[in-house]
């Protein structure tokens, strides 16, 4: 028996491995399941090990199955940074930001592509696709040209010219499509069927690519002393990060090395927020949102076409006893600056929203300052800078002594 199969979360068929986005009975959403009998040991052992610098430590509990075909540049192994500066103004001991900028390509994206473009080297395609808002399109790009595949990307017109630049010189065959990110999932959907592409779109499309976001709650168990934080507050927008981490959890608990699990907090701008609007409403069905109006376009998802997978997040929420919450655009702006100028963390707007979902939700008593908190901090702050530069009022003097000094607050 193979050490993992594929199972339908709604359904519950099983699979074998092999190359399936969703469930062919029922359209149900596919997750990677782990065969443990005879094995639970080894991977107890594996788990305990020290960490290393890339999430191929883990590979026994990654879902490639021949060695020979890992594609990595080191991805993973991101700092546990504890809030200094922010954790006394805040008045929380406990806080902590995992940075995944410290990633090859700037963003926590490298972890689920290092896994989805090893899996198409597994099962011999010499083409990749994603649809992406920007980082998924830098990841797939890099690791495409690591790996000696084509890569094709399909992202909204609106999308920073910075992840496109990131994208194009990776070697990324860019089209952008008309409309939100919804329209250009539909589009890379349609081309990998067409031209039998694999599609690496890391929603929960592809079921291989979400089992790299669980090394996130690895790390987190090694980083944090073999403790469960009380909170993990997770940029989203389709949701598959708050998926993985919580994942990752589930099976440390299973194992027996945690007593607990850790509350998932979805955090959402609030000019796209179709997983929070269901939350507030008490629904467990998410509607698709309209035209997102958002500074955070790493998380500007609708979920149109596929809201399942909003509905997928809402019980992991439930699950954990978590929460999900929107945030304003002068929130984030605002969180931007005080990770930067208080911890020297620079994130992109839609990476800061977990800090931006703290300080909301600690200041109306859902999180208690005597709880664990971990930030997720998504991508880097050069990944999107346009926001913070309109901000920006830099005087320009002469070389003149008394010109600087009428500028020098001392």
């Amino acid at each position: 028996m193979s050490k993992m199969h594929l199972q339908c979360i709604r359904c519950k068929k099983i699979y074998e491995l092999k190359e399936l986005y969703l469930c062919d009975e029922c359209g149900g959403i596919l997750e990677v399941q782990h065969n443990y009998l005879g094995k639970k040991d080894r991977v107890i052992h594996e788990l305990l090990r020290l960490p290393s610098f890339n999430i191929w430590k883990y590979k026994n509990l990654l879902p490639v199955e021949d060695p020979g075909h890992m594609v990595t540049l080191f991805e993973g192994g991101t700092p546990l940074i504890k809030g200094n500066h922010l954790s006394k103004k805040t008045g929380f001991g406990k806080l902590y930001f995992k940075d995944e900028s410290r990633n090859p390509s700037g963003a926590f994206k490298d972890r689920p592509m290092a896994v989805g473009v090893s899996k198409a080297k597994e099962f011999g395609r010499e083409i990749v696709v994603t649809a992406s808002s920007g980082n998924a399109a830098a990841s797939l790009a890099t690791y495409a040209a690591k790996a000696g595949l084509k890569s094709y990307i399909f992202i909204p017109e609106s999308t920073p010219p910075g992840k496109v630049s990131q994208a194009f010189v990776n070697g990324g065959i860019i089209i952008k499509v008309k409309g939100s990110y919804s329209n250009a999932y539909a589009v890379a959907k349609m081309a990998a069927r067409e031209f039998h592409w694999m599609n690496i779109t890391t929603t929960f499309l592809n079921p291989y690519a979400v089992e790299g976001d669980k090394t996130i709650a690895y790390e987190l168990y090694h980083q944090l002393d073999r403790k469960v934080p009380d909170w993990i507050l997770v940029p989203t927008g389709a949701g598959p990060l708050v998926f993985g981490i919580y994942k990752g959890f589930t099976e440390l608990n299973f194992l027996g090395l945690t007593d607990k699990k850790p509350r998932m907090a979805a955090v959402q701008a609030e000019g796209c927020a179709p997983i929070v609007q269901a939350f507030e409403s008490g629904s467990r069905k998410v509607d698709a949102w309209g035209t997102p109006g958002t500074i955070a376009s790493a998380i500007a998802d609708p979920l149109k076409g596929y809201e399942q997978d909003g509905e997928l997040v809402l019980e992991i929420v439930h699950d954990s006893r978590g929460t999900a919450v929107a945030v304003s655009d002068d929130e984030i702006l605002g969180a931007v600056f005080d990770l930067a100028k208080n911890e020297g963390i620079y994130s992109e707007p839609g990476a800061a929203v977990s800090y931006a979902g703290f300080k909301k939700l600690s200041e109306n008593n859902v999180i208690k300052e005597k709880q664990s908190v971990v930030c997720v901090i998504t991508g880097h702050g050069l990944k999107d800078p346009g926001s913070a530069a309109e901000n920006l009022n830099i005087p320009v003097i002469g070389p003149d002594l008394e010109e600087l000094k009428s500028h020098i607050k001392l």
